[in-house]
């Protein structure tokens, strides 16, 4: 039992290092930039020895994975999450759509947007790095197209489109966005940018977003 309890909290432990090593990672990655970043200036902002950190990570390339990673991960978390709490996929879209805009707009997705273009810049000089990154990619955005296929076959969406194609087309959108919100931060016009996606969108969904389901399954605005 006392071994037990002992391997516990050594598990523990060594997660609650890897998290704070993967967080000072993060910080060095946005503040750096990947490529003048180095184990030395991660272990300083982890509080760590540089030597320690390869226990968990065996190279730079895998500090950015992960950081990156997470994020992508998150996303695919955040978008199953709304498809349970809404009991409507279509509905998860647009709470997702008005979440992704409130994170753009406020400014939170910054610090994101420029961890993802450092880990993209890398990937291009890291094959292994490239791989974990495009799978990833790829399973994130076939989350998404299942929550499309899900709203077709429900009826809430026009059947005739991709979901595939359409699940792309809005992650090509919010990667365009991201991006371009690195150099031009509150310069970019997001609000303009996202009415005018809506205008292109809204038609797809074979009911008024604006009304809310009722617990009888109607709607009301």
């Amino acid at each position: 039992m006392g071994r037990t309890t002992v391997a516990k909290v050594s598990d523990r432990y060594l997660e609650e290092r890897r998290q704070e090593i993967l967080a000072a990672a993060r910080s060095v990655f946005i503040e750096k930039g990947y490529a003048a970043a180095t184990i030395n200036d991660i272990a300083t902002a982890a509080g760590v020895a540089a030597g320690s950190i390869y226990r968990y990570f065996p190279a730079k390339a895998d500090l950015i994975a992960e950081v990156a990673l997470d994020c992508f991960h998150q996303d695919m978390d955040r978008w199953r999450s709304l498809g349970i709490e809404t009991g409507s996929p279509a509905r998860a879209l647009l709470q997702l759509g008005e979440e992704t805009r409130e994170h753009f707009v406020s400014g939170d997705a910054h610090e994101e947007a420029i961890l993802r273009l450092e880990s993209y810049l890398a990937a291009l000089r890291e094959p292994e790095l490239r791989e974990r990154l495009n799978a990833s990619l790829v399973e994130s955005m076939g989350v998404m197209a299942s929550l499309i296929a899900d709203a077709q076959e429900q009826g809430e969406m026009d059947a005739t489109v991709d979901a595939a194609t359409l699940s792309a087309f809005f992650n090509i959108f919010g990667s365009g966005i991201g991006t371009l919100s690195v150099p031009m931060k509150s310069a970019l016009d997001v609000e303009g940018a996202w009415g005018v996606l809506m205008r292109l969108v809204l038609p797809l969904f074979t009911f008024d977003p604006t009304t809310t389901p009722t617990s009888e399954g109607h709607t009301h605005v």
